[in-house]
């Protein structure tokens, strides 16, 4: 699958934690039991959106599609998705709000040979602006979909923290921990 899904609980409609997902996520790391948590906009089996990116360098008139997912730095270690290049987001980086993991699919797809010398750029809600992206790490592939589906690109992205909405919150337990309170 490209992830372990074993021992995770996938909370949805979160929307009432808002603003407070930060101290959420402080409180539940207490419970002996939980190994991670993480909030995120999309889940496996529940994907958020399909977006079109540009790509510098390229014709304004390619298009890049991949599937997107606002995560916070927790999510891959949650997931234990596994990295093949790069590093994964850290707080020990502001730069990182502005960089992407994508995955190897997205590599092959778009011909990259170096994605670390790629920003991905996403048109903006106001014309002309525009938000651009560096490549920071490629993860392997994983199904994020039914297994009957194809893997297609993928892209992770930092959530910013002013956004009033939770999505999903994923914990990983230990099962050896579970019947501890």
């Amino acid at each position: 699958m490209g992830f372990d899904k074993e021992q995770l609980l996938v909370i949805s409609r979160t929307d009432g934690l808002n603003k407070k997902i930060k101290a959420f996520k402080e409180e539940v790391l207490k419970i002996p039991s939980v190994v991670n948590i993480t909030n995120s906009t999309a889940v496996p089996g529940y994907p958020n959106n399909n977006n079109g990116f540009l790509m510098e360098g390229k014709s304004n008139d390619q298009n890049f599609l991949m599937w997107v997912n606002w995560v916070d730095y927790d999510y891959l270690n949650t997931y234990k998705i596994k990295l093949a290049d790069g590093r994964a987001f850290s707080q020990d980086f502001a730069s990182d709000t502005a960089n992407v993991i994508i995955n190897q699919e997205a590599v092959r797809r778009f011909g990259l040979t170096d994605p670390f010398n790629v920003r991905f750029i996403q048109p903006a809600r106001n014309p002309g602006e525009k938000y651009y992206y560096n490549v920071i790490g490629v993860c392997s592939n994983f199904h994020y979909a039914s297994l009957r589906s194809e893997i297609e690109p993928h892209v992770f992205m930092i959530k910013p923290e002013k956004w009033d909405w939770t999505g999903f919150i994923t914990i990983r337990l230990n099962k050896d921990n579970m019947k501890q309170r």
